[in-house]
């Protein structure tokens, strides 16, 4: 096949929505993108905070290494659980049957 040939092809397959090429500069120039990429490192900056300080604060308040201990283990058997649970794995937003 030809180069036109091609080039035809990917246009006719963007002009019907089908795949389209992009590059990283693209991404970053999408105002939508940078909304969202930006949004979850807050979000995952908030975890880590969240993570670290809770046991500290049951440590700072109880003085109890053993129920830090507890507190820093539910957290992470929680954050297992929630991640592992199928029941909670959104696989359809539209509603539809």
């Amino acid at each position: 096949m030809g180069l036109e040939f091609e080039t035809e092809i990917a246009e006719a397959q963007v002009a019907r929505g089908g795949p389209a090429t992009g590059s990283v500069a693209d991404l970053w120039r999408n105002r939508d993108f940078k909304v969202v990429l930006g949004g979850q490192g807050v979000s995952a900056l908030g975890d880590a905070v969240s993570y670290t300080a809770l046991p500290l604060l049951v440590l700072a308040l109880t003085g109890s290494g053993v129920l830090m201990g507890v507190v820093g283990i539910l957290q992470t058997l929680r954050t297992c659980s929630l991640a592992s649970s199928p029941a909670l794995t959104p696989t359809d937003t539209t509603g539809a049957a």
